[in-house]
């Protein structure tokens, strides 16, 4: 949610830019104010395919994982994600480099306790996916053998990658220019 603020608020053409327009609403207010789905349950509103209910949202988003997704990751396991898919997929160390990252946001740190309890009260269904994705995550990493020694590795590779004047080595030797 925070994150879609910041979107929203640095994309002129975003629907809903004229709500955070020269920091119109604070992030609390945006939470509270904008009734929007992409404010509220975005991620079983998507996953799900459903507008309705908190409880229809979310078992629908876990019906169609169940059916249709062949994996989810977690962002804050960026790295651990990537270790399953590497694992599922027999791929060799992948890598990456970060792109399209907000700039000017604050850290969740910084956020006022009432504006995290407000994102929380209004996100909750997508809260408990996040925590039954979390378990799934950990369930296939520890089916995994010796998934932590890939993980230092991918760590170590994706160090190097990360490294300015090796990013477009990287981008060459992949064949991704």
């Amino acid at each position: 949610v925070v994150s879609f603020y910041y979107y929203v608020r640095n994309h002129m053409d975003h629907r809903l830019h004229r709500f955070v327009e020269g920091g119109k609403l604070s992030i609390y207010d945006f939470v509270t104010q904008v009734d929007d789905g992409d404010v509220n349950n975005c991620q079983i509103r998507w996953i799900s395919g459903v507008d309705g209910t908190e409880d229809e949202m979310l078992e629908g988003a876990l019906a169609n994982i169940e059916n249709h997704f062949s994996f989810v990751g977690v962002l804050e396991r960026f790295d651990e994600s990537l270790v399953v898919l590497q694992q599922l997929n027999d791929w060799s160390v992948p890598y990456y480099w970060k792109q399209n990252v907000t700039r000017r946001r604050p850290v969740q740190d910084v956020l006022d306790t009432r504006t995290i309890e407000a994102i929380r009260e209004r996100n909750v269904g997508d809260e408990q996916l996040y925590e039954k994705m979390l378990v799934r995550l950990n369930g296939q990493l520890s089916s995994i053998e010796d998934w932590e020694s890939k993980l230092k590795r991918l760590q170590r590779v994706n160090a190097w990658v990360q490294t300015p004047g090796l990013r477009r080595v990287a981008r060459w030797v992949s064949g991704a220019w």
